[in-house]
C-alpha cells in the first residue's frame, strides 16, 4: 500500500457511508437468472422481437437464445 500515491491512498481509506433506508419490499436483490431474463426482454423489445438480431447483440448463438426463451416460458 505504501507505493500507492497519498492522494489515492486517502480515498481508499475513507469511511464507508451509512446505508440509506430501503423499504423492506425492495431489499431483495435480483438473482443472476432474473437479471439475465430482464436483459433478454429489453434486447428483444429493442429489436422488435427479432431473435436473430437479439442473439447477436447478446453475444450468444441464436439456438442458445431460443433455449433460454423456452426455459423462461416454462417457469
Amino acid at each position: 500500500v505504501e507505493y500507492i500515491p497519498v492522494e489515492i491512498r486517502s480515498q481508499l481509506i475513507q469511511q464507508p457511508q451509512q446505508p440509506t433506508s430501503v423499504p423492506e419490499h425492495k431489499q431483495r436483490s435480483l438473482t443472476l437468472q432474473e437479471l439475465e431474463e430482464q436483459y433478454i426482454k429489453q434486447v428483444l423489445k429493442a429489436t422488435g422481437n427479432n431473435k436473430t438480431r437479439a442473439a447477436k447483440i447478446l453475444g450468444i448463438h441464436p439456438t442458445s437464445l431460443f433455449r433460454k426463451l423456452k426455459a423462461m416460458r416454462n417457469k
